[in-house]
């Protein structure tokens, strides 16, 4: 691995590196502090040949486009310059994981929220496509998902603007292949459309824990876009109901004419589907998104435990019928059957103030999970807790200070990450 081009500690115009976060195809990333104002920001800085007029053209070009926006799930961009004649960007630094990491460290993500970033995704293309401005490039290296599961856009390096020059030879293919719709691959050409393309591939992966068109070959992952041939998601995720299955299939359509006509239009399906999430977990009994299994496993255990009662309650009344002075073990009977009746695994399917499952993470590796001085397990852990209930926690970490977090639990949020101090 070749070594960093900046040192911790090196002076950037007025900041000061913090430390080394990343290295991409054009350039190297930096955690950096304004020395005078504190603020911490990321650097991009080129570290590709400078005698290179394409890659310096591309790189003025993605700053000149971020310059231009401002949105809750895009990084700002703060400033331009250049350092020993090799330009750089300052832009704002997300404390989080990148998407890759997330779904690397939690494989399938659940279904709410997947819905929750991927709402926060659709809202940054709409804005980026009411600029006039394409992409092109999407993928979960380019988003960083913070501590609240607010998504951002970091990355705008081979975006185009309707009045940016073309700096790629008509029909040469730029962007990630695994993200890039039919067209791209046979014309080197992208509209909004292959944006919607791009959206409905990650959300998939980020349900499934897999790209779409994943394969051991570049060959065969193109031979798999041009056709838009990928397993369905809910063949390896369950928990992915029709409409949602709906809503991917329409991203990644083939012909581009029958995907979603906008991000708009996108944005307003996945606010329908989130609604419907949110009655769902309340209890309303108009909503009807999970798998039918789901019911059919629902109605199984209440059948169990409904039979399971009925035969408690004929040897209670067998015991007493022979035993009249026995009371105590009737009473023990019952008290059994109740119980059997009362069934963690029954009253949580079927009653109306229902507990959900919230995962605890941190940002750095992995960290023991404890409460009340008892080992709970390891992050990224889940945990069952009933919305508005205070939960307490102790975090421990090899090489790390212990750290003490509490919070209240949230209807809409699932994730809760905690960043650990050395």
């Amino acid at each position: 691995m070749r070594p960093c081009l900046l040192q911790l500690g090196s002076i950037v115009g007025d900041y000061r590196i913090l430390g080394f976060l990343g290295r991409g195809g054009m350039g190297e990333v930096y955690r950096a502090q304004h020395m005078k104002l504190g603020r911490v920001v990321a650097i991009k800085i080129l570290t590709g040949a400078l005698q290179d007029a394409t890659a310096l053209e591309r790189f003025r070009n993605e700053a000149r486009i971020q310059s231009r926006l401002q949105h809750a799930n895009i990084a700002t961009l703060y400033d331009f310059m250049e350092v020993d004649g090799r330009p750089c960007i300052i832009m704002e630094y997300v404390d989080g994981l990148t998407l890759t990491e997330l779904i690397a460290r939690r494989g399938q993500l659940s279904v709410s929220e997947a819905l929750d970033i991927f709402r926060s995704l659709v809202k940054a293309i709409a804005y980026v496509h009411e600029c006039g401005i394409v992409h092109r490039d999407l993928k979960p290296n380019n988003i960083k998902v913070d501590s609240k599961g607010e998504a951002k856009l970091l990355d705008f390096g081979i975006a185009r603007a309707e009045l940016t020059p073309r700096l790629t030879a008509s029909g040469h293919i730029v962007g990630t292949i695994e993200y890039l719709a039919p067209e791209q691959l046979q014309t080197g050409c992208a509209d909004q459309r292959s944006d919607i393309w791009a959206l409905g591939a990650l959300l998939y992966e980020m349900l499934t824990g897999r790209a779409p068109f994943a394969a051991s070959t570049i060959g065969e992952i193109c031979d798999r876009i041009n056709r838009a041939a990928y397993e369905p998601p809910s063949h390896l995720n369950p928990a992915i109901f029709p409409e949602l299955e709906g809503l991917i299939a329409r991203c990644l359509k083939r012909d581009p004419s029958a995907r979603y006509r906008s991000a708009d239009e996108l944005l307003a399906d996945v606010e329908r589907l989130g609604r419907q999430l949110e009655q769902r977990a309340a209890g309303s009994p108009r909503d009807r998104l999970e798998p039918a299994k789901m019911h059919r496993r629902q109605w199984a255990l209440i059948g169990v435990a409904a039979g399971t009662l009925i035969v408690l309650i004929i040897l209670a009344f067998w015991a007493s019928s022979y035993n009249e002075g026995q009371s105590g073990s009737v009473s023990l009977t019952r008290s059994v059957a109740q119980s059997a009746f009362l069934s963690p695994k029954v009253d949580s399917t079927i009653g109306t103030a229902r507990p959900h499952t919230i995962i605890i993470d941190v940002f750095e590796g992995h960290a023991q999970v404890y409460r009340d001085n008892q080992l709970l397990g390891t992050t990224p852990y889940e945990l069952t807790a009933l919305p508005g209930q205070v939960v307490r926690l102790n975090l421990k970490s090899e090489g790390f200070k212990d750290k003490t977090v509490e919070f209240t639990v949230s209807e809409t949020r699932h994730v809760y990450t905690f960043r650990m101090e050395r």
